[in-house]
């Protein structure tokens, strides 16, 4: 019983220890196909008002405000016309993405809000993306605001590739080995 209690104590330091280390702002980029990505973000101290990022090997751009129906868990705070993406418009084979609210002090992703679908981005297969903030290119802009249109400058990107789906020779190999552990465990 202690030492469940123990673990227990450990497991809630952990999470207590990882909120508190987690940036005002978590943006992820997350591959659902060979060619399409979610834009999401994660607003953990402060209310996000626009995304403004740069992103390579994706050519499509749906923004999820709420004149979007084909995206569940429309953002009545994206505004579709103000965001865009703007393929290789610098020539350096990246584009510029822009997400916006639809005015000045209107959140796309408020305090406390997780995961929130920003947009739907697509690409040819098998490209390599990458997602990174405009400072790259030697300006002090920053690619994360707030509701009122300051710089966030505490914030994470995570670009998320599908994992690699395993052969089933290599799956059976690992199936065959766990039924030989336990026969010989079996036997001892």
């Amino acid at each position: 019983m202690r030492k469940l209690v123990g673990m227990a104590a450990l497991a809630v330091s952990l999470m207590i220890g990882s909120v508190a280390n987690a940036a005002a702002v978590d943006v992820f980029l997350t591959q659902t196909t060979a060619a399409s990505w979610n834009l999401t973000a994660t607003a953990n101290t402060v209310n996000l008002g626009a995304l403004n990022l740069i992103v390579s090997g994706l050519t499509g751009f749906v923004p999820n405000g709420t004149t979007t129906p084909a995206l569940p868990g429309q953002n009545p705070g994206i505004s579709n016309a103000d965001s865009s993406l703007t393929v290789d418009g610098i020539s350096t084979g990246r584009s510029f993405m822009i997400v916006q609210n639809t005015a000045s002090g209107v959140s796309i992703a408020g305090i406390g809000a997780g995961n929130l679908l920003m947009a739907v981005l697509s690409g040819p297969t098998g490209d390599l993306v990458t997602l990174v903030d405009t400072s790259e290119f030697g300006g002090t802009d920053n690619g994360v605001f707030d509701a009122n249109g300051a710089a966030i400058f505490d914030y994470s990107i995570t670009v998320q590739p599908t994992p690699p789906v395993p052969e089933p020779t290599s799956m059976a190999l690992l199936g065959l080995g766990l039924a030989a552990i336990g026969l010989l465990r079996r036997k001892a």
